[in-house]
């Protein structure tokens, strides 16, 4: 597909034009990510954000006949954690003579690219939270994906396993997040598995594994059954192939919606990508360029769960 030409191109050769920026903004609009779907996208008036983490109210005490109920309910911060936003830009500048010279297209393409680099920069942003929640510290000290997450009370609780991808180690990882405990211990059934992250190298397995599918079984009788649906199209399981995973080709993970948990992974965005452009006339150029404010809040595990093969 082409890059769209306005026809005001035609009217005006100031990078800052409106028709440049209409260009930009489609890019934006345009793209496709991934991250949206895995991240509450939110917007930051601060310079940082602090993710806090608060414990359960506790455990409801039998209430007998006498005041007050059995059970004192506290919450307790356990701990919090700072996260400040990183600025990104890109820019270009040329020559009087050579951007007046260019084609429309290619004067086009320079908000266009600016665009596609902000987006493609935000999501390898947070795909680096699934590539390196093995070993990326969350709030409780541990990697976002691990198998020991320490509770208030005695124990663990684990988002991490190690196995290849398969219906069995699908089935067990969704089971896996469903008893999830809570800081106090108690199974929490919010991390309701909805969506398998894959890179490009398991695209096949993942589309077997949660599309509905026919395919024929040999019966007793001689003749053939035909099995009607997966496991994940029965679950509702979407899968999700996302390129910018830079780990392990053999890695996978599983997501609840991140609105569904109680610290789902943030998206921060303090300026979001932006475009300016105008005319530099004591030297004689034209310049462009683009900028973004933003953070990745994954400091709790609850939202996933991560093979780590």
């Amino acid at each position: 597909m082409g890059i769209k030409i306005h026809s005001d191109f035609a009217l005006s050769l100031d990078p800052g034009h409106k028709a440049y920026q209409d260009t930009y903004d489609e890019g934006i609009i345009n793209s496709t990510p991934v991250s949206p779907v895995l991240f509450n996208m939110k917007g930051s008036l601060k310079a940082d954000e602090t993710i806090v983490a608060m414990s359960d109210i506790g455990e409801p005490g039998l209430r007998g006949a006498s005041l007050p109920p059995t059970t004192e309910g506290e919450i307790k911060e356990m701990w919090k954690k700072t996260l400040t936003h990183a600025e990104w830009a890109i820019y270009a500048k040329l020559d009087e003579g050579l951007w007046e010279d260019l084609p429309a297209d290619r004067r086009a393409a320079y908000p266009r690219g600016m665009a596609n680099s902000m987006m493609s920069k935000a999501e390898a942003l947070a795909a680096a939270v699934f590539s390196g929640g093995f070993a990326t510290l969350g709030g409780d000290g541990k990697a976002i994906f691990a198998t020991d997450h320490p509770l208030e009370v005695a124990g663990t609780w684990s988002n991490k396993g190690t196995a290849a991808l398969s219906l069995a180690s699908l089935s067990a990882a969704r089971a896996t997040m469903r008893t999830q405990l809570s800081p106090q211990g108690r199974v929490t059934q919010s991390a309701l598995g909805r969506y398998l992250v894959v890179p490009p190298a398991l695209e096949k397995v993942a589309s077997e594994i949660t599309g509905a599918k026919m395919y024929g079984v040999a019966n007793a009788a001689g003749g053939t059954d035909f099995n009607d649906a997966s496991f994940g199209s029965i679950m509702g399981l979407t899968y999700l192939t996302w390129e910018y995973l830079t780990g392990s080709v053999d890695d996978w993970f599983v997501s609840a919606n991140p609105g569904d948990v109680a610290r789902g992974f943030d998206f921060y965005w303090r300026v979001a990508p932006t475009y300016r452009g105008g005319a530099d006339e004591e030297n004689m150029r034209y310049w462009c360029n683009s900028r973004m404010r933003c953070s990745v809040a994954a400091v709790d595990g609850h939202q996933a769960f991560g093979s780590d093969v």
